[in-house]
């Protein structure tokens, strides 16, 4: 199944509704201004490159992710000055306006962690601004998240009654995320607290100008799904 059908294509209308929602938060949040170069690191399938580019042509759009899914190819052809790379290397030494990193801290723990971050900033000219969205998988939304995955038979691993009364209780920590390779990454959200994000960022000279949830932002947290966070590099 594609990552499209598994969120904002996915049949179930939660979780259709909460992406497509996440999706037009990004967009509002990234303010898009004519000439700007953007990154999108850890793009997935493309589908935020395809966006920023319709909603506004005159972009210098560059996207990274070392496994992608093969619906970038769609996306490449049909922007064609859209630059894509698997390795890392060929990033080095560029510098962009704005860094957008949309569900993908979520997958690795400290020290890779903090290895992805340091590569962010480095990619941030001065004064540029970092967009960062991860989930929110403890309280209240982890239980509605860990109910509709077991629903629709996508139950993430570990996702135990215990651990996931851990994660609703805000005790995340009580639960082991196992790393899948080499490179630290971990397929399962649970135990995962989006909390510690800016604590990361804090160690690359960064600032926190806000935070916002989505789909919805009233009640922070509690009414959210995902957060998106917007630092400012000094």
């Amino acid at each position: 199944m594609s990552y499209a059908d598994l969120t904002f294509n996915s049949k179930n209308v939660l979780k259709r509704f909460s992406h497509q929602r996440r999706f037009d938060t990004a967009i509002k949040l990234i303010a898009l201004n004519p000439g700007e170069t953007i990154l999108d690191y850890g793009t997935g399938d493309g589908h935020m490159m395809a966006l920023l580019k319709e909603t506004c042509s005159d972009l210098s759009i560059v996207g990274y992710d070392p496994f992608p899914d093969e619906k970038i190819r769609d996306v490449c052809l049909r922007h064609p000055d859209i630059i894509f790379f698997q390795d890392r290397k060929f990033l080095n030494n560029s510098v962009f306006d704005k860094v957008c990193c949309f569900e993908t801290l979520e997958h690795f723990e400290y020290p890779e962690v903090q290895d992805h971050v340091d590569f962010l900033c480095r990619s941030t000219r001065p004064n540029g601004k970092i967009f960062v969205s991860v989930p929110v998988e403890i309280g209240p939304p982890s239980i509605v998240k860990n109910l509709v995955r077991m629903k629709i038979g996508l139950s993430h691993n570990a996702s135990s009654i215990g651990n996931i009364l851990r994660c609703a209780f805000y005790r995340p920590g009580a639960v082991k995320r196992v790393k899948e390779d080499g490179g630290g990454y971990i397929q399962s959200h649970l135990g995962f607290n989006f909390r510690k994000i800016p604590e990361y960022f804090r160690e690359c000279c960064v600032s926190l100008e806000y935070c916002e949830f989505s789909p919805f932002n009233f009640m922070g947290s509690l009414t959210g799904s995902q957060v998106f966070f917007c630092f400012r590099k000094s």
